[in-house]
């Protein structure tokens, strides 16, 4: 697994990952393993990424997971 900064071209899968463990698309036995409680849109990731706020780990060229870094008055 390698982890580094987030990119552009990384948004569509980070997006893909992100409806996939929403919260609201979740069963209760999934959320035991954990979950994403705030959705980004497209346009917030490329603003959180140019200020370099956005990491992904990626395995086999495929983002496994993300983390998202801002201020509170971003939401």
């Amino acid at each position: 697994m390698k982890v580094r900064q987030g990119k552009e071209a990384d948004i569509e899968q980070m997006l893909q990952l992100q409806s996939k463990y929403l919260i609201t698309n979740t069963s209760d036995s999934e959320k035991d393993q954990g979950f994403v409680s705030t959705p980004f849109s497209s346009a917030q990731v490329k603003e959180i990424i140019d200020f370099d706020g956005f990491f992904v780990a990626e395995t086999d060229n495929k983002i496994v997971a993300y983390l998202v870094v801002c201020y509170w008055n971003f939401f």
